[in-house]
């Protein structure tokens, strides 16, 4: 019983230790902002430009979205061809997890990336974070943050099915209620991870010290929902490793698609006006 104890309070040290040194020794490089993504000719500026905003997003979030499919499913038919290793640790853990005060942590522990507790947590910050977006846009342009997580629930949840539909693999017992991938790990990190990078935006700590404790914490967060899963015999490990990959690859998609639909269009700067020869100024962007 105790080395189910250890294999969960010896990593959660290590992801704290790492992050508090990550969090000393940080210091940003000029240089790497924007990078190719979002650089003077990244990727999503040359979306922007060809597609337009709002149909550039639609576009590559449809792109993503099929990529993620195109990763996830042989993964999961891989995780198929694992399921004795998973028996084997399931089967290993299963009679060793029943430490008192560790067994009824992960019980709570595990419901933060529930359904119900999501929805609540998302609709909360829908309206936080428009009202805040309020402070600073106009038009349409205050209801991206709400948009946005509105769409990362939804597509999470819809593309989770379409794996778990085309790797055909049932999880523990009870049957159908953990298969791959895991939706829980895949939610906490997909969801939870945008709503901390949309805040981190808003309050333009991106590249500081804040956003390395920021998401230090959700590796925390993560991997106490992962270990719960093992732990409490909700899911193969295959299937929790699959929804790590899920998960991370949905925040990557969801990143890319905050900074293609919020963030302005690079504008061409000051022209000279053609009867006054003062500088006449581009707002590029700032139309939603």
């Amino acid at each position: 019983m105790r080395i189910l104890v250890w294999a969960y309070v010896i990593p959660m040290l290590v992801i704290l230790a790492a992050g508090a040194l990550l969090v000393l020794r940080y210091s940003p490089d000029p240089m790497s902002e924007g990078g190719w993504l979002s650089g003077p000719r990244g990727f999503l500026v040359r979306v922007r430009s060809g597609f337009g905003r709002v149909s550039g997003t639609v576009l590559a979030l449809a792109a993503g979205a099929g990529v993620i499919i195109a990763i996830g499913w042989p993964i999961g038919y891989g995780a198929r061809k694992f399921t004795r290793y998973d028996h084997k640790v399931y089967n290993w853990v299963l009679p060793r997890s029943h430490t008192h005060w560790l067994h009824s942590s992960m019980s709570t522990l595990t419901k933060m990336s529930n359904n119900r507790e999501t929805q609540v947590v998302c609709a909360i910050f829908m309206v936080v974070l428009t009202a805040w977006w309020f402070r600073h846009r106009r038009g349409l342009g205050v209801l991206i943050p709400a948009a946005l997580i509105l769409a990362a629930y939804e597509i999470e949840h819809q593309l989770q099915h379409v794996l778990k539909v085309l790797a055909a693999r049932t999880g523990p017992v009870p049957a159908g209620v953990g298969a791959y991938p895991s939706g829980g790990v895949a939610r906490l990190i997909s969801v939870y991870g945008l709503i901390i990078y949309l805040v981190l935006r808003r309050t333009k700590l991106t590249r500081t010290k804040w956003a390395v404790g920021a998401w230090s914490v959700l590796a925390l967060a993560v991997y106490t929902e992962a270990y719960s899963r093992l732990y409490l015999g909700k899911h193969w490990i295959s299937d929790i490793v699959g929804g790590l990959v899920f998960g991370g690859l949905l925040l990557v998609l969801f990143i890319a698609m905050t900074k293609l639909l919020d963030e302005p269009d690079p504008g061409p700067g000051p022209e000279p006006d053609d009867t006054s020869g003062t500088p006449k100024r581009i707002f590029a962007g700032s139309q939603y």
